[in-house]
């Protein structure tokens, strides 16, 4: 006999996902995916403004025809879990409850998961990027740089939210400008907000924001959340086992929407490391990259794009140097040979949505084949 837990205990269920999760607050449900993968998101442009002319026709100007823009989205995310609670061992030790190891790995594994993958997303979409390193003399004016970018790129100015690395956090509640709430509700204390800063809700990350980035701004009206399926179940004595099967599926996944960019910013504090596989290309003057890791988010979510810089003694870019030169640093696709002098070296880097870097990897001889 099965027995469906998201059924049985759906309020429970519901509770863990909703109050465990960070970002749930941050994004939207306006979009239907029930009975459907794929949805198209149409957005309708404005027109340019022109000088009114008294005279002759065309007063108003030349009328442009309004065509909108598609965005085509399909809801990928389809992740499972699955364990046993032999009947023997639960007699045996109370703590082997399936019910409560259900409940642990929602508040575990996949709030944290669905969380980090939104925010990856965020990250990896946000039209304002800065980057540069914090302190506590730093910290207000690098928030009010960005929550600026937001406010001329016309985000709605209430019910933005921050997140930030303890690192942030703690350098920014050192500044006499930031205020820490005492009154905060406690359902939002629960949720993780520590207070406000010139009205955005300040969340603590819990460690769930990409490697690199320590402050995350971004309003509700950005992302879209959809989440198609959560179905937890637990089956009593199923064929073969004595005790309990407990299985989960998430079908789940986020979305940025293109004419809503503007509401996120990221502020990057740190250089992300990559470890980068190099080997030898077919002749002395050839080699290539096979893999390169720390440049994704949970998901596998690409957080830029990996270019390569090789010469006798390449210098690695410093964080938010600008690396958008594809003749000085040409776009890496793995696999394919580069043309190389035996003996240079190689530095493999990562650059953002802006052409800036945020990540490096280590300096190193580049791997050549034979004669």
């Amino acid at each position: 006999m099965a027995i469906n837990y998201a059924e049985k205990h759906s309020a429970k269920v519901d509770e863990a996902f909703t109050i465990g999760s960070i970002t749930e607050r941050a994004v939207n449900q306006d979009y239907e995916f029930t009975g459907v993968r794929t949805i198209k998101i149409h957005s309708v442009p404005t027109v340019d403004m022109n000088d009114y002319a008294r005279s002759g026709s065309n007063r108003y100007g030349t009328p442009a025809e309004l065509e909108d823009e598609v965005q085509e989205v399909a809801c990928e995310r389809d992740r499972s879990f699955t364990f046993t609670v032999d009947k023997g061992n639960s007699e045996e030790n109370s703590a082997l409850n399936a019910g409560k190891a259900l409940r642990r790995q929602v508040d575990e594994r996949v709030i944290p998961e669905v969380d980090r993958y939104r925010l990856a997303k965020m990250a990896a979409n946000a039209m304002h990027t800065k980057q540069g390193a914090v302190s506590k003399s730093n910290a207000y004016e690098l928030f009010l740089t960005l929550n600026g970018a937001l406010d001329d790129a016309g985000a709605p100015q209430t019910g933005r939210i921050g997140y930030v690395s303890t690192t942030f956090y703690n350098a920014l509640k050192q500044d006499s400008s930031f205020i820490l709430a005492s009154d905060i509700a406690q359902e939002m204390r629960i949720n993780g907000q520590l207070g406000e800063v010139d009205g955005v809700a300040i969340l603590k990350s819990a460690g769930r924001l990409p490697k690199g980035v320590d402050l995350l701004l971004t309003h509700p009206v950005a992302t879209v959340g959809p989440k198609k399926l959560s179905e937890y179940k637990v089956h009593q004595d199923p064929p073969g086992i004595s005790g309990q099967l407990v299985e989960g599926r998430e079908i789940y996944d986020a979305f940025v929407l293109k004419n809503k960019k503007g509401a996120i910013g990221v502020h990057r504090g740190t250089l992300v490391t990559l470890e980068v596989t190099n080997a030898a290309g077919s002749s002395a003057t050839k080699t290539k990259f096979t893999a390169v890791t720390g440049h994704t988010g949970e998901g596998n979510i690409p957080m830029g794009k990996l270019v390569y810089l090789i010469a006798s003694n390449p210098t690695a870019p410093e964080l938010g140097a600008d690396i958008s030169n594809t003749t000085t640093y040409p776009e890496l696709t793995l696999g394919a040979e580069i043309n190389v002098t035996s003996g240079h070296k190689y530095i493999i880097a990562l650059k953002d949505q802006n052409g800036k870097c945020i990540g490096v990897s280590a300096k190193a001889e580049v791997t050549v084949g034979g004669t």
